[in-house]
């Protein structure tokens, strides 16, 4: 006895060479018929999962004869076609295609046969979801080729060549599996309608026989096949007496004899379809018509179909579409191509992103130091992802030796909305800011200092946020004037004929003739009785400076020209008053490191409703603020990772968080290491941020293409997911759909193979088990 080969899959996956020209589909395909003959049965799948359209090849596991089965395979549909794991086919239903002959025969053939057309169908709907379509491949016999071809010639009776009479024909079963009987005769009528050359009516026929029989149904049965049944006494004899019927009936009851859906679900469990039967009683032959010249004569008959019924004669260029793994744009789910994926992604320690399929993806925890980056276009699902990366950091800080600060900056109201419920869900204690409501805290702009070190920092933060907008004039001149806001006291602005109460950044608008020229005439002079009062060497020198622009010989014409460049800025920041008023609450960077607190900066829409912020002001105040970030982190953070002392930022639009200069976001990547920060960021293209930024990020660790639409961003995506070798095409990141993206990452160092994936929109009551928290009770 020879040893039993067991079946494998093979997943079958786009290139980036695209699908081969349908000229050359016939003669390619001729290769594959010759490897599916010797090597036994073969199945050409397409199924239609959770993570779109995945086309498959199960065959026999034999050595070099799968190989070369794969690679003539990968020929004909110009694919990739790599081992897998073993697939699950079970489904509530299941049918199959059964021959119903006709005496009018299909005037195409095979001719110009294209597998990704055949694909194509299954992408524009004709693959219900949850369903799948396999086409079982054998050889045939040489009696079941003489009687087919024999059927074949005398329906034709010379008009087309016919694909018969070729000599890599095969034989066929199509089977379908999905959730119901509607969607199985759906996939099914639309797999016969589109195989090109397919001459051979059919028919859809359901798997029954889902529930054995029980005991009391074998009595019927026995009963029905001429077996005497008592209904008392001793019935049994007269039972056995009937064995034909009684024997059959037993054991249908007993599990012995299983119904054509159970031997389908049984196969199915193993991603198995059913081999192609043979045809046992000889079919009644076609027979010519004849008519002599007297009358006489016979008539002619189509005869009997020569297969079994659930039996085709093929040829592979007919079939090969079936597993074409080029769906097309218009496909019902995403028709990217589905990579294995990595073991390394199935067994990774930090959070559940989504999944690939059925199988759950986790990135690794303690590569998150490398950063985290997403890129995709509004409503693919960008800030969803970083949401959750947020609550599941949550719950792991739960755990931590210390307390984990996490800082999420947000622009949308929409979006902070969705961080406090991941807090009120996690029963998590958190500083909310918003940009807009002054009855919460916000965060002191400004490290502690004298009020030139001070002024100091906030010049640099406008460049970091403005740029060239803040250019070397604008620099000499807020030098000059921040000292002296930063000064001003009620009393001082009360003797200018000020209003009380406002804040530095409104006193420097009203020192730069924000308010007029007389007003920022007489808070200069206030300023400077101030100073003769006081005394004070620092005040005297902020006002001696401030002669810049409001000396004696300084004209109220050379005031303005040395106001105007910075003007435009400070007075966007003045009309922010809200948040800078002095009365308000106030937070500093350093303290919320050093306690470890969670917060959440929303420089958006107020959560109240209302008017959002000047888009540009907020914009600045967010990167003024990543720019407050990162001078305290360098400052109170020196040598975390060391410790095993952590810390996460968040933002879904790293863009204004980088303002107008590479140097923060860069350094976070670069020195953030050591100081225990792990970057969380999203944006929507690559192409808003600085060069050096998009370089800075593209090194991330972790890296989520969702969809993209400008051609020059699609082709980067490409560039990047096949900078180790995938074939990704820009096919794959256009043809996107939303929540489902192309991930490349690294787990323990080790950079895994770029694959496609859904992201998981979590439920809050099942989120803390999912994500491997199972005592972490959520609210």
């Amino acid at each position: 006895m020879g040893t039993k080969i067991e079946p494998g899959t093979w997943t079958v996956t786009r290139t980036s060479r695209g699908a081969p020209d349908a000229a050359d589909v016939v003669q390619d395909s001729k290769a594959l018929g010759s490897s599916i003959a010797t090597s036994g049965p073969v199945t050409l799948l397409v199924a239609h999962t959770e993570s779109g359209l995945r086309s498959f090849m199960v065959a026999p596991r034999d050595g070099s004869r799968s190989g070369v089965l794969a690679s003539n395979l990968g020929a004909v549909v110009g694919a990739r076609v790599e081992p897998t794991s073993m697939l699950d086919l079970s489904r509530a239903c299941y049918g199959r295609l059964v021959a119903r002959a006709s005496d009018q025969p299909a005037s195409e053939n095979q001719s110009g046969a294209d597998p990704a057309k055949v694909a194509a169908a299954f992408g524009r709907g004709g693959l219900p979801p949850g369903c799948w379509v396999a086409v079982t491949l054998r050889k045939p016999s040489g009696t079941e080729l003489r009687r087919a071809r024999r059927w074949f010639k005398h329906r034709l009776a010379g008009r087309v060549t016919h694909y018969s009479s070729g000599s890599e024909v095969l034989i066929a079963s199509i089977s379908a599996g999905g959730p119901d009987d509607d969607a199985v005769r759906s996939a099914l009528q639309m797999t016969a309608s589109v195989i090109p050359g397919f001459d051979v009516d059919t028919r859809v026929a359901r798997l029954s026989g889902r529930t054995p029989l029980s005991l009391s149904g074998a009595v019927l049965s026995a009963a029905g096949a001429g077996v005497p049944v008592a209904v008392s006494g001793a019935w049994w004899p007269w039972l056995l007496a009937g064995v034909p019927g009684f024997g059959l009936a037993v054991a249908a009851a007993s599990g012995l004899v299983r119904s054509a859906h159970e031997r389908q679900d049984s196969l199915a469990r193993d991603g198995i379809s059913p081999v192609p039967k043979k045809r046992h009683r000889p079919p009644s032959g076609p027979r010519q018509q004849i008519v002599r010249r007297d009358g006489s004569g016979r008539a002619g008959r189509a005869g009997e179909y020569p297969l079994h019924p659930h039996a085709f004669l093929v040829t592979p260029a007919m079939m090969a579409g079936i597993a074409s793994p080029y769906h097309g744009s218009g496909a019902a789910a995403s028709a990217t191509a589905v990579l294995d994926l990595p073991p390394a992604l199935r067994t990774a320690d930090g959070p559940l992103l989504g999944y690939a399929g059925e199988v759950p993806v986790r990135i690794s925890d303690a590569d998150r130091w490398s950063g985290f980056a997403v890129f995709g276009i509004p409503g693919t699902g960008k800030s969803n992802i970083i949401t959750n990366l947020f609550a599941y950091d949550l719950l792991r800080r739960r755990s931590d030796a210390y307390p984990r600060p996490m800082i999420a900056f947000e622009t949308k109201g929409e979006g902070a909305r969705t961080y406090l419920q991941w807090l009120a869900a996690t029963g998590t204690s958190a500083l909310y800011c918003e940009l807009l409501d002054g009855t919460r805290p916000s965060i002191s702009m400004m490290p502690d200092g004298d009020v030139i070190d001070r002024s100091n920092f906030v010049v640099s933060a406008m460049v970091y946020a403005y740029g060239d907008g803040v250019g070397p004039q604008s620099k000499d001149t807020l030098s000059i004037v921040f000292p002296a806001a930063l000064s001003v006291t009620d009393e001082i602005a009360a003797a200018a004929g000020l209003p009380v109460g406002k804040s530095w950044m409104w006193h420097a608008d009203v020192l730069l003739g924000g308010r007029g020229d007389e007003a920022a005439v007489a808070l200069a002079s206030g300023l400077a009785s101030a100073a003769q009062r006081s005394k004070d060497a620092q005040l005297a020198d902020i006002v001696s400076r401030l002669g810049y622009l409001f000396g004696e010989k300084v004209t109220p014409s050379q005031r303005r020209t040395l106001q105007q460049a910075p003007r435009s800025k400070v007075a966007e920041l003045a009309k922010m008053e809200v948040w800078f008023d002095p009365r308000r609450p106030r937070v500093d960077m350093e303290t919320i490191l050093a306690r470890g607190d969670v917060v959440v900066i929303n420089t958006g829409s107020p959560l109240r409703g209302g008017s959002p912020p000047d888009s540009e002001t907020s914009n600045a105040i967010q990167a003024m603020l990543m720019y407050r970030y990162w001078h305290a982190v360098r400052s109170s953070c020196s040598g975390w990772r060391e410790q095993g002392r952590r810390q996460g930022v968040y933002a879904d639009e790293l863009s204004m968080l980088a303002g107008a200069s590479p140097e923060v976001v860069a350094a976070v990547r670069d020195q953030g290491r050591s100081y225990g920060v792990e970057p969380t960021f999203g944006c929507q293209y690559p192409d808003q941020l600085h060069p050096l930024v998009r370089a800075t990020v593209s090194g991330y660790s972790t890296m989520v293409w969702l969809r993209q639409d400008a051609d020059e961003i699609i082709r980067q995506a490409v560039t990047d997911v096949n900078k180790l070798g995938a074939e990704y095409s820009t096919a794959d990141i256009a043809g996107l759909e939303p929540y489902h993206g192309i991930l490349r990452t690294v787990v323990e160092g080790r950079v895994q193979a770029p694959f496609p994936l859904r992201f998981a929109k979590f439920d809050q009551a099942t989120f803390a088990a999912v994500q491997g928290f199972p005592n972490a009770r959520l609210r």
